[in-house]
């Protein structure tokens, strides 16, 4: 990795995922920015400062309850699209015997709680640094 990789790494917790690696690389600008003005229509909302809020929630907030007000009448498909193509920028090292050996991610993320993990490594990594 060079000074100016910005990705995160994080090992899962969670059941199945227990001991993976997972590394969220950062998005080229000019795909975020498509990126984003993907989300803001998902999702519905009216504009980059209410994502900003909704992103970066007063202290106390539970985070389940902001990501079910953020999914709330929200486009399914539009949604489901923006999940799949935030994961081309996910990699797995799937052995925790080699957790430094990474690989194209498939279908290896099996919780729900891994998958909410790996998603806001990639917004903060990537969506909350745009806004």
């Amino acid at each position: 990795m060079s000074d100016l990789d910005n990705s995160v790494t994080l090992t899962a917790q969670h059941g199945r995922d227990a001991g993976m690696t997972f590394k969220v690389a950062e998005v080229p600008p000019v795909e975020m920015t498509t990126f984003i003005l993907r989300l803001l229509g998902a999702v519905r909302l009216d504009g980059v400062d209410e994502l900003r809020a909704l992103m970066d929630p007063t202290e106390g907030v539970d985070q389940i309850d902001v990501v079910l007000r953020l999914l709330a009448g929200c486009d399914a498909m539009a949604v489901r699209q923006l999940l799949l193509d935030m994961l081309n920028y996910v990699q797995v090292a799937p052995d925790p015997k080699h957790p430094g050996v990474f690989r194209k991610l498939n279908d290896d993320i099996r919780e729900l709680k891994t998958l909410g993990e790996i998603v806001g490594a990639f917004v903060r990594t990537n969506v909350m640094s745009g806004l």
